[in-house]
C-alpha cells in the first residue's frame, strides 16, 4: 500500500462517540465496575476498556452505572461490544455503522450482565462464551481462560490446544506457520530458551493468556528504537495471584519394566526478582504425551535408553525501570545412555553391490556441571557481558559386530571398547553499543573470548577375519587424544541513517583462532586405557599418530544497506509496509596448518578469500493479514585446512582414509520464498513456501571398495551439479463460530538430485553416481475440542518416495508411507476422572527389505484422577499396549541403501502422583 493514502487515512480518523449503560439482569439495578472493550468485528481490540462512570443517590445507592468515551471507527462497518464482570457471565452486543458520520454519537443502549449461578424462571442457565483469540493491534493474544483442560495439565497440553498452533516433537513451536522463536515468561527470558522445563512444568491454570508479537531487542529497547531485527516470540503471561509468592509441583511414578520418573518445579517471585528450579530424575527417555496423535512414529522413538538425574537454577534479577538485569544460571547433570543398534547397509557400486551387517552397543556415563552469568545495562548505554563455565567428566564402553558379503562374505569384524576423557570450557562475550544523536544510528564495540580443553582416551579390541578361510587377526588399538581450542574476536561496526527509513550498515571483524591436538595410538598386548599404560616406544604406531596445530586469522569486512518497516509510536508496525535488506560479506583467511604424521612435517598455508552474499524482501500489508517475500543467498566457503594434508590413516581395520591437496571448497546458491494470509472471521490462516538450493560444487567422501578384502577407502572429492527443490502449503480454519471444530492441512513436495563418488579397487577412476528423488506428502487433521470435556482429533498422512539411480545395481524404489488414527480426551466433570488415549497405524510398502514393509499399530492410554480440589493428581499410563511399535529408519542416497534398527523402551505402564501448591505473600 503507498504511503500517501495510509497518511491520508490517519489524517481524517472517523472518531465517534459512544455511551451506554450496564445493569444487573436480574435486580435491574446499576452494576459498577464493568470492564466494556471494543473490537472490531475481526476480533482485533480497538478499545480495551471505555471508561465507566458512576452516579450515587444520597441515601448511598447506585443511581446510574454507565460508560462513555471516543473510539476511532476508521473503515468499520459496525463493532462489538464486550462487558465483563468477575462472578457474571459476559455479554457480546453487535453494533452497525451503517449511517453513521464521523463526530456522531452510538447509542450502547442497556446492558444487563446475569450472574453465572443465577437462573431465569422458565429459561436455562445462559453460559458465556469467551474469546479464544484476538488481536490486540499486532499482538495476537489467546485468553487461557477460554481452554479448559483436565486436571495436572501443563502449559505443553494449552498450547497444543490453541488455534493455528503447532508444538511438535522437538519443541518447536509455529503459529499459523510462523516459527516461534523463543519462548518467554511474563515477557523474559527463561532458563536460557530452555523451552522443555516451562512446556512440562507450567501448570496451565496458572496461565492468564498467551501472547506472539515481534518483539524488540534487548538493544532496541536501550536505545529508543529498532536497531536490530524483531524476533518472534510466544509469551506467556501469568495471573496476578501468580505473580508473587512461590508455587509448584512434585511429581513421582513408577512402573514396570523398571521405569520410574521424579521430578519437581518451584517458581518464585520477590520484588523484581524471579527464581525458577527444576529438579528430573527418570529413566524414561520420552517426551511425548499420550492423546498427541502423529507422535508415535516408528521412527521417532527415542533412539537410546537414557538415565538422567540433573537440576537447574536460574535466578533472574530486573531493576525498576528496567536500566539494568542479571541473571545466574547453573545447571548439572549426571546421566547414562545406553544404545543398541542394528543396520543392512547396501553399497551402489559398478558391477558389485557389497551388503554390511552390523550390529553394535554402547554405554556412555557423563557428569557436566555448567555456570553462566549475564549482565545488562540499559542506561546511559547499553552493555552486556556474558560469561560461562563449563566441566563435562566421561567414560564408557562399546561393542561391535560387523559382517561383509559380496558374492560370498569377504570379511568379519568383532570389536570391544572403553572410553574416558574431561573437557573444560571457558567463554566471555562483552557487547557495547552507543546511539548517534537524533537517532541517526549507532557504533557497535564487541569482543569474544572462548578457550576448551578436552582429553579423551578410549582402547578397542578388533578380531578380523577375511575371506573366513584365512588365520584370524588380533588388534588393539589404544588412543589418547588431546585438543586444546582458543579463540578470540573483536568486533566494530556503524549503522547510519542514509535517508528516512534507508540505512547502511558496515563494520569489520577480526577473530584469532588456534586448535591444537595430540592423537597418540599405541598397539598393547591387551584392552588397556592410556591410564593404565606403560608407555614404551615400541608400542607406538608411528604411521597412525599424529600432532597438528591450526592457526587462522580472520578479517571478516561487511556491508548492508536495508530498509525498516513503518512503526507507529507505540512500536507496533502499521498495517502495510514493504522491508529489503542487501547484504555482503567477504571474510579474508590466512590459515596455516603445522601436520606431523611418520617422518613428514608438512606446512600448509592457505590465504583464501570466501564471499557471502544475499537479498531479501518482503511487502506486508492489509493490516499485516498478507504478507510475500523472497531471499537468495550465494555463499562460496575456504576448503577445510585440514583436508589439504596428503596422509592416509590405517588405524581402523577395514577402514583406510585419506586427504587431498586438491580439493576445493563449497559453493552454493539458495533461493527461498513464501506467502502468508490470515481472515478473522473464522481464524483462517494459509501458509505456503518454496526452496531451492544449487550446489556449484561440494564436497563428497569418495569411497573405494577393494572386494578381495573388503576394505573401503576414503577421500574427499569435490563434486558438482547437485540439487534440491522444494515447496509446501499449510491452511488451517475454524469450521464454525464458537471454534470447535477446526481442520489444518499440510501439502508437501520435495525433488532432489543427489550425486556421489563410488568405485572399485582397479578401476581408473571414481564414477559419480546419480540417485534422484520425488518425494510428496499430505498430512490432514480434523479436531473438535469442547473446553473441559471432550476433546477428539482425526489424522491421516501419506508420503510417497520414488528413488531411480544410473547405477545398474540400484533397484528403483518405490515407497509409501502411510498412517491414520485418532487421538482423545474425555473428562467426566462431577468426579473430575480424565481418560486420554491414541490409536493409531503407521504402515510401510514398497522398501527392499521385507522387515521394513509392515504395520505397527500403536496403543497409549491413560487414567487421571484429581483430589484435593486439584491440588493432587493420580494418573495412570499405559504405553504401546500392543507392543507393536518398533525404532526403525530407512535412508538411500548416491552411495547406497541403509536400514537401521535401534533399541527403544518396551511397553510399559506407569502410575504418576502430582502434587500442585503455591504460597502467596503474607499480608501485613
Amino acid at each position: 500500500m503507498p504511503l500517501f493514502p495510509l497518511l491520508a487515512a490517519t489524517a481524517f480518523a472517523q472518531k465517534v462517540r459512544i455511551s451506554g449503560e450496564v445493569k444487573d439482569a436480574f435486580l435491574d439495578q446499576p452494576l459498577p465496575h464493568v470492564k466494556v472493550s471494543v473490537l472490531a468485528a475481526d476480533s482485533t481490540v480497538l478499545v480495551d476498556s471505555l471508561r465507566n462512570y458512576v452516579y450515587h443517590k444520597m441515601s448511598g445507592g447506585y443511581q446510574m452505572a454507565f460508560f462513555a468515551d471516543s473510539i476511532d471507527v476508521t473503515g468499520r462497518k459496525a463493532v462489538l461490544l464486550h462487558a465483563t464482570r468477575k462472578g457474571y457471565d459476559d455479554v457480546w452486543k453487535h453494533i452497525s455503522l451503517e449511517g453513521l458520520k464521523p463526530g456522531g454519537e452510538i447509542d450502547g443502549d442497556v446492558i444487563k450482565l446475569r450472574k453465572s449461578s443465577i437462573r431465569t424462571p422458565g429459561q436455562a442457565t445462559v453460559t458465556a462464551t469467551r474469546v479464544k483469540m484476538y488481536y490486540r493491534g499486532d499482538t495476537l493474544v489467546y485468553d487461557a481462560d477460554a481452554f479448559k483442560l483436565p486436571d495436572g495439565s501443563m502449559l505443553d497440553a494449552l498450547i497444543r490446544q490453541l488455534p493455528g498452533v503447532t508444538l511438535n516433537d522437538a519443541g518447536e513451536i509455529f503459529v499459523q506457520g510462523r516459527k516461534v522463536d523463543e519462548l518467554l515468561l511474563g515477557s523474559r527470558s527463561f532458563m536460557r530458551g530452555n523451552k522443555k522445563v516451562l512446556l512440562e512444568n507450567l501448570p496451565y491454570y496458572t496461565v492468564k493468556e498467551i501472547k506472539a508479537y515481534d518483539k524488540q531487542s534487548d538493544r532496541s529497547k536501550a536505545l529508543g528504537y529498532d536497531v536490530d531485527p524483531r524476533r518472534y516470540v510466544m509469551d506467556v503471561q501469568l495471573k496476578k495471584e501468580y505473580n508473587k509468592g512461590f508455587f509448584g509441583n512434585v511429581e513421582a511414578a513408577g512402573g514396570t519394566q523398571d521405569r520410574y520418573l521424579g521430578r519437581a518445579f518451584l517458581l518464585g517471585f520477590a520484588d523484581r526478582l524471579r527464581l525458577s528450579l527444576a529438579v528430573n530424575s527418570n529413566n524414561v527417555s520420552e517426551t511425548r504425551h499420550i492423546g498427541q496423535t502423529g507422535q508415535w512414529t516408528p521412527d521417532k522413538m527415542p533412539q537410546s535408553v537414557q538415565t538422567v538425574h540433573g537440576g537447574k537454577l536460574d535466578l533472574d534479577y530486573a531493576a525498576k525501570g528496567d536500566k539494568l538485569g542479571d541473571n545466574f544460571y547453573v545447571e548439572g547433570e549426571v546421566s547414562k545412555n545406553e544404545v543398541l543398534s542394528r543396520s543392512r547397509r547396501e553399497q551402489f557400486l559398478s558391477g558389485s553391490s557389497p551388503l554390511t551387517l552390523t550390529e553394535g552397543g554402547s554405554t556412555a556415563n557423563a557428569k557436566r556441571l555448567k555456570f553462566q552469568n549475564n549482565f545488562g545495562l540499559n542506561k546511559p548505554f547499553y552493555l552486556s557481558v556474558q560469561s560461562s563455565v563449563e566441566y563435562t567428566k566421561t567414560d564408557g564402553n562399546s561393542f561391535s559386530t560387523l559382517d561383509q558379503w559380496d558374492s560370498r562374505q569377504i570379511a568379519a569384524l568383532r570389536s570391544k571398547g572403553l572410553s574416558d576423557g574431561h573437557r573444560w570450557n571457558l567463554n566471555n562475550a562483552i557487547n557495547a553499543t552507543i546511539g548517534l544523536p537524533e537517532r541517526k544510528g549507532l557504533v557497535n564495540l564487541s569482543s569474544y573470548f572462548f578457550y576448551t580443553d578436552d582429553q579423551a582416551g578410549s582402547t578397542m579390541r578388533y578380531d578380523r577375519m577375511n575371506d573366513l578361510s584365512a588365520a584370524p587377526l588380533q588388534q588393539y588399538n589404544t588412543n589418547e587424544v588431546r585438543r586444546r581450542s582458543f579463540a578470540a574476536s573483536a568486533q566494530a561496526y556503524l549503522r547510519h541513517v542514509l535517508w528516512k527509513r534507508h540505512y547502511i550498515y558496515t563494520g569489520v571483524n577480526v577473530e584469532y583462532r588456534r586448535n591444537q591436538s595430540h592423537n597418540d595410538l599405541y598397539h598393547p598386548d591387551s584392552l588397556l586405557l592410556p591410564s593404565m599404560l606403560d608407555r614404551f616406544v615400541h608400542t607406538q604406531d608411528f604411521r597412525n599418530s599424529y600432532h597438528d596445530d591450526r592457526r587462522s586469522i580472520i578479517i571478516d569486512p561487511m556491508l548492508s544497506l536495508f530498509k525498516e518497516g513503518i512503526y507507529r509510536l507505540d512500536g507496533a508496525m502499521r498495517g502495510a509496509y514493504t522491508i529489503w535488506s542487501l547484504n555482503l560479506h567477504l571474510p579474508i583467511y590466512h590459515n596455516t596448518y603445522d601436520y606431523f604424521r611418520t617422518t613428514a612435517y608438512p606446512r600448509v598455508k592457505q590465504n583464501k578469500t570466501g564471499l557471502e552474499a544475499s537479498a531479501d524482501v518482503r511487502k506486508v500489508w492489509d493490516y499485516r493479514k498478507r504478507s510475500v517475500g523472497a531471499s537468495v543467498t550465494h555463499k562460496v566457503e575456504v576448503t577445510p585446512i585440514e583436508h589439504l594434508v596428503d596422509y592416509e590413516d590405517t588405524s581402523t581395520p577395514l577402514v583406510v582414509t585419506k586427504g587431498n591437496s586438491a580439493l576445493r571448497g563449497r559453493e552454493s546458491t539458495l533461493f527461498t520464498a513464501s506467502y502468508d494470509r490470515r481472515w478473522g472471521k473464522f481464524d483462517q490462516a494459509y501458509h505456503t513456501d518454496l526452496t531451492f538450493v544449487y550446489n556449484h560444487r561440494d564436497i563428497a567422501q569418495a569411497s573405494t571398495y577393494d572386494a578381495a578384502t573388503g576394505t573401503y577407502t576414503y577421500q574427499p572429492q569435490n563434486i558438482s551439479g547437485a540439487y534440491f527443490a522444494g515447496g509446501k502449503v499449510d491452511f488451517s480454519r475454524a469450521l464454525d463460530k464458537p471454534k470447535r471444530w477446526t481442520v489444518q492441512t499440510t501439502t508437501e513436495a520435495d525433488y532432489s538430485h543427489v550425486l556421489d563418488h563410488a568405485r572399485l579397487t582397479g578401476e581408473p577412476a571414481s564414477r559419480i553416481n546419480t540417485v534422484n528423488t520425488l518425494q510428496f506428502g499430505e498430512r490432514a487433521s480434523l479436531q473438535y475440542a469442547k473446553p473441559g470435556l471432550l476433546s477428539i482429533k482425526a489424522r491421516a498422512e501419506v508420503k510417497w518416495r520414488h528413488a531411480r539411480g544410473e547405477l545398474l545395481s540400484f533397484s528403483t524404489l518405490d515407497a509409501f508411507d502411510y498412517q491414520y488414527g485418532l487421538s482423545g480426551t474425555y473428562t467426566i466433570r462431577p468426579i473430575g476422572l480424565t481418560l486420554m488415549a491414541d490409536a493409531h497405524m503407521f504402515s510401510r510398502r514398497g522398501y527392499g527389505s521385507a522387515s521394513l514393509n509392515s504395520d505397527d499399530f500403536v496403543v497409549n492410554a491413560s487414567l487421571s484422577q484429581s483430589l484435593l480440589k486439584g491440588k493432587l493428581v493420580v494418573r495412570l499410563e499405559g504405553f504401546d499396549l500392543l507392543h507393536q511399535i518398533s525404532n526403525t529408519r530407512y535412508e538411500v542416497n548416491a552411495q547406497g541403501r541403509l536400514e537401521t534398527w535401534t533399541r527403544s523402551l518396551p511397553r510399559y505402564a506407569m502410575l504418576h502422583l502430582v502434587y500442585h501448591w503455591n504460597a502467596g505473600p503474607k499480608k501485613r
